[in-house]
């Protein structure tokens, strides 16, 4: 069975028209260590999902798609929202002086927000909450216009470089 996250992630992608898009692949191959009796395995991560360009301008995307009505952040693997990324799309954006989001898409409501690592990572310590919802994102972030086709959707991803 196929991941749904990736049909957003393809949506995405076809939606970049007169843009530059560059997918950033995690690596599939990792290496084991023999002589470890646990079997831990490692493998490079990539420090969010793709870059954009438009007009000389960078914009670097975290894409998350939840179908519940949140998504989990932290540290844990098992956190939808791993903070080792935000913080990578705020390193891209202050030292980088690229554009950084993290594009949350809420399955359930139809909806997709655009949320500036900064804004994100200050939420977190301020909420005393564990996920963010749709309406944190709403409040947070900016909705990122969308249509759709017969099957998938489009989106504008000329309002990520606002």
């Amino acid at each position: 069975m196929r991941n749904i996250g990736k049909f957003f992630e393809e949506d995405f992608k076809h939606s970049a028209n007169g843009m530059y898009y560059l997918r950033l692949h995690d690596s599939a191959t990792g290496f084991r260590k023999n002589d470890n009796p646990d079997g831990i395995r490692f493998s490079i991560k990539s420090p969010y999902d793709a870059i954009l360009c438009k007009n000389g301008q960078m914009c670097c995307v975290e894409l998350k798609s939840v179908g519940g009505t949140s998504a989990s952040f932290g540290d844990k693997n098992n956190n939808v929202i791993k903070f080792r990324q935000v913080k990578a799309l705020q390193k891209a954006e202050t030292e980088g002086n690229a554009l950084s989001y993290l594009i949350i898409h809420f399955r359930k409501y139809g909806e997709t927000y655009a949320i500036r690592p900064t804004t994100f990572l200050t939420f977190t310590r301020l909420c005393h909450k564990k996920s963010i919802n749709r309406n944190d994102a709403r409040d947070i972030g900016r909705r990122i216009p969308e249509r759709k086709l017969r099957v998938r959707k489009r989106y504008d991803l000329d309002s990520l470089f606002v």
